[in-house]
């Protein structure tokens, strides 16, 4: 992932505690992935040809497993806050009136 050609952006210290985590990462699984470049170029042949084309094509265990932990946090947060995005059942969204922001 890092490999000769990475070159790294000096860390900004207001940045440490998001950005931090993922050069932290991407720095320990290094040299961890599978080199099969053959396998990965004949999945991207096989989804560019593919009707209709994911949009989205992780290769690799890594990447799968980061893709999917990612939605099952998206999904929980959207659960989380689905009473608030969504206009009550009982009312017609015609009539629904969700409070405003100010900066709306």
């Amino acid at each position: 992932m890092n490999g000769v050609g990475m070159v790294e952006s000096r860390p900004i210290d207001d940045y440490t505690d998001t950005v931090g985590p993922a050069r932290a990462m991407t720095k320990g699984i290094d040299g961890t992935q599978s080199d099969d470049r053959v396998a990965a170029a004949a999945g991207i042949l096989t989804a560019s040809s593919a009707d209709p084309t994911p949009l989205r094509l992780p290769l690799g265990d890594h990447a799968v497993d980061a893709v999917l932990d990612h939605l099952r946090t998206v999904e929980a947060e959207i659960r989380q806050w689905e009473p608030v995005s969504t206009p009550p059942s009982a009312t017609k969204e015609k009539d629904w009136n969700p409070p405003r922001n100010e900066l709306c």
